[in-house]
This record gives structure tokens, sequence and C-alpha cells, in this order.
């Protein structure tokens, strides 16, 4: 009895060994699961809880999402919907990216670029010529066109005098261009020493003098008299006024002979007013003598140092025309500007002056509401040949 009860004690020594040896292992493996197993009743039916492992729900939960793709293609080709493909998806970035393209292209200059980034060539600044080297190559817009524009560092200056030229307002690096930069220089040189000799002899007077004659054209306001004319400029064509200084600036020049001219122009002036102003004799005499002051304003008045050589080969060109049927809307603005002026040097009466500014008032209203027939958007970029005459015709 006694080794009976030694031999069961060993037995449940070794079983509860085994039990906790095997409950030690579950814990590591993390694999082990306690789980009841009790009977549940549902809707009066058996169901047995059973144990389930990692492996078991992995599966089961891909299966579930294979389930509800299949759920969602069939929903899709039950709506007679086509799932997007790759191919489609590519297709439509495709065609997206060539619109852009296409719109970029609109704002690129329809002609090719002359000149690459890091080309030496000669950039105009202030009526010299200097060597410099293009950094960088862009388009923009200038009066609503599209130019090519250049970065120049000028060869030997500081990063500062760094700037964006367009491109008529660069040269290639020859040997014309140079001879073109001698010919630049020696003229500046020449009016440098005339202007030294006049202020030396008339002082600073006449340095203003012909500073003045240079410009040609002032556009501060003329101071008023008793008997000055006084004119009110539109808005609208004052802009115009100072879009034309800047085409000057950038060596553009407005296209000639224009049309309609501005005998055309006063002659629609004429006609807008109505069949009675052909009787009109007031309103005639106006118009004749505008066309009279602006021919002998121009060459003297009204034009600028860079128009000069334009001016002489159109009397050249066109013999026995006046310059009023030679020129345009562009020039006659310049005239309103310098009229007051006129009016006080011819010694106009201040009655005649009065009874002439409300119908010259009537005629910058007409010219305002035409300002696209009578006002070129563009002008003509003057080339090199033009600029060799301008230089000569400053060096004399």
């Amino acid at each position: 009895q006694k080794v009976a009860a030694e031999m069961d004690k060993g037995a449940e020594e070794m079983a509860e060994t085994e039990k906790n040896e095997t409950n030690s292992e579950g814990r590591r493996s993390g694999r082990v699961r306690k789980t009841t197993a009790p009977a549940e009743v549902r809707d009066g039916e058996d169901v047995q809880a059973s144990a389930e492992t990692p492996e078991t729900e992995r599966k089961k939960g891909a299966g579930s999402k294979r389930s509800r793709k299949e759920g969602r293609k069939e929903q899709k080709n039950e709506d007679g919907e086509k799932p997007a493909t790759k191919k489609k998806a590519k297709s439509q970035a495709s065609q997206d990216g060539d619109e852009k393209k296409s719109s970029s292209a609109m704002l690129v200059p329809t002609k090719k670029a002359k000149w690459k980034e890091g080309d030496t060539i000669y950039g105009l600044n202030r009526d010299d010529l200097y060597l410099a080297k293009v950094l960088k190559v862009r388009s923009d817009f200038k009066r609503g066109f599209p130019v090519w524009q250049y970065l120049l560092h000028y060869q030997g200056w500081s990063k500062k005098w760094d700037e964006w030229l367009n491109e008529d307002n660069t040269y290639a690096n020859n040997e014309k261009s140079r001879e073109l930069m001698r010919e630049m220089k020696a003229a500046n040189k020449a009016k440098l020493e005339l202007q030294r000799k006049m202020k030396s002899k008339k002082g600073e007077g006449a340095t203003e003098k012909k500073q003045e004659t240079d410009s040609n054209i002032d556009f501060e306001a003329v101071e008023v008299t008793d008997k000055a004319l006084k004119i009110n400029i539109p808005n609208v064509l004052q802009r115009r006024l100072l879009d034309d200084l800047d085409m000057i600036e950038d060596r553009k020049l407005v296209h000639l002979p224009r049309d309609p001219c501005i005998r055309v122009l006063m002659e629609d002036f004429l006609k807008s007013k109505g069949p009675q102003a052909t009787q009109d004799e007031a309103l005639r005499d106006m118009i004749e003598g505008l066309e009279v002051y602006f021919d002998k304003a121009l060459p003297t008045m009204l034009l600028y140092d860079f128009e000069f050589v334009q001016y002489k080969k159109m009397c050249s060109e066109h013999p026995g025309f006046r310059v009023s049927q030679l020129y345009g809307g562009e020039h006659l603005l310049r005239l309103f500007v310098k009229l007051p002026e006129l009016f006080q040097k011819a010694e106009v009466s201040s009655a005649h002056a009065q009874a002439m500014q409300p119908r010259i008032a009537e005629l910058l209203k007409f010219m305002e509401k035409s300002v696209d027939h009578y006002f070129v958007a563009t002008y003509d970029p003057a080339d090199l040949e033009y600029m060799e005459m301008v230089q000569k015709a400053r060096g004399k």
C-alpha cells in the first residue's frame, strides 16, 4: 500500500510537471489561446465554439477582402461602367500634358531665339554698344506680343549693371558690329565735345537749349498765359503718348507712310459732324490750320532725334507730298502737346484761341473713340542699316 501510494504520488507530480511545461511553452510562442468550448444555443441550434489560430484568421480575412472586391466589380459591371485601366489613365495624363504644352506655346515667339546662354554678343545701351555675355533667355510680352529677351552681363562691368534687353537691341559679335560700335563712340565723343564748347561760350543756358533740341519733345506742362490755348488730352490718348515714347526708347519706329494719314483723319472728323459741317467755314479753317501747323512744326518740334533719318527718307521718296499725308495720329497727338506753345509764339489772339478750344476738344474725343483705327499697336524695330545711318547723321 505504501509503495502504491508513492507511485500514485509520483504520477501526480509528473502530470503536474508536464502541465506546467506545456503552459510555459504556449506563453513563449503566443500561438496557444485559452478557449472554452461551452455549448451555445442560437436560434435553437447548438454551436460549438472552437479555438482559431492566427493562420486561420489571416486566411479568413483575405477571403473577405476578395469577396468585397468582387462585389464592387460586379456592381460596376451591372451599372454598365468599365473599371479604369492604367492605359486609359496614362492616355488622359498625356492629353492633359499636350493641352498644357499648347497653351504655353502661345507665350513663345514664333521665331527661334537668335542667342543662347553663354553666347557673347553686343548689347545696345544708351546709344553705345557693349560686349556682353548672355546669362539667361526668356520670352516675355511687349505691347501684347511675345518677344525674346536676354539677360546680359557687360564685360568689365559690375553685376549691378546686368539687364534684360529685347532681341532687337542685340547685335552679333562680328566685325560689322564692332565697326558700328566705333562709329557710335566717335559720334558720342563729338557730341560731348560740342556740348562742352557751347557751355564754355554761352554757359549753362546753351547746354540746356542743346539738350532740349536733341529730345525735341517736352511733355512738361506749358506755362499758360492769357493768350495760351488750354488743351485737356484724354487719359486714353495720354497713355498713347507714353507708349509712343517707350517705342522710341526701344529703337522702334512708326511704319511710314501711315494709313490712315492725318489728312484722312481730318476728313473723317469733318464727315462725323454731319452734312452741315461742310458749310461750317470756321471748322474747315481750323482743320486746315492744324495741318499747316503740323507741316511746319514736325521737323523742328515734333520729332525725336532718332526719327530724323526716317523723316528725310520719307521726304526724298515722296516728293510733292505734305508730311500730313505721310504721318498719322501718333505724330498729330504730339502736336497737341506743343500747340499752346506754338500759339504763344505766333501771338494768336485770345478770342481766336478760345474759339478753337471746344473744336479741338471735339477732335480729341473723336480720336479717342477710334483710337485703334488711327493709332498703330506695334512699331517696326530699326535694323542695323538704319542704326548706322543715325550714327552717321549724328556725326555730321
